[in-house]
């Protein structure tokens, strides 16, 4: 299904980044205002990932992890093999990069292939949840409980894109039953 309102959030989302970049490269405190573009990409995936009506498989989360990582490898390795003849690389490094746990210095605008494959590993649970009683409040609750054990100890991940993921994914029931039931 094609939703024309989806398309017109991504693209005030690509605007909003652009915008973004460009004021971060002149310094410009406004950019921060711009950065709202990311989570709206987040909330959209989340939302169009809940449309689905098939579960999530290891076989169907390996093809969801190969149609990011093969495309991420294409670039990175030329990248490392490039960065091995100009700076020092420990293993630590190299291992880090290819399984997108962190990126190298000069290449950190990567930064959300790990957390779209992150996503993708929370679809399975996203999905068990939503089909039981009560499920759309349990997700809210994990995803609270998330955000504040992120805010005490800090993870690896910024957990407002994960939880913008999260609330795309429950908006999509809420607009359903919204819908179903004549409240707008």
């Amino acid at each position: 299904m094609k939703y024309v309102e989806i398309s017109w959030l991504r693209m005030f989302a690509m605007v909003s980044i652009i915008c973004c970049h460009l004021m971060q490269y002149y310094d410009c405190k406004l950019m921060y205002l711009f950065n709202i573009g990311v989570q709206v990409f987040f909330i959209i995936s989340g939302f169009l990932y809940a449309g689905r009506t098939e579960d999530f498989t290891i076989g169907k989360l390996g093809n969801m992890f190969k149609k990011i990582l093969i495309p991420y490898w294409i670039f990175v390795i030329p990248v490392l093999v490039l960065y091995a003849f100009t700076q020092p690389l420990s293993i630590r490094d190299v291992v880090g990069c290819l399984f997108a746990i962190r990126p190298l210095n000069g290449i950190e605008h990567l930064w959300f292939i790990p957390y779209i494959l992150f996503c993708y590993l929370l679809l399975p649970y996203l999905y068990k949840l939503k089909h039981t009683p009560m499920g759309g409040g349990k997700i809210l609750i994990i995803t609270l409980i998330y955000n504040i054990t992120a805010i005490l100890l800090p993870s690896h991940f910024d957990p407002s894109c994960i939880s913008c993921f999260v609330v795309g994914y429950f908006y999509k029931d809420v607009a359903a039953w919204i819908s179903r039931h004549n409240c707008i």
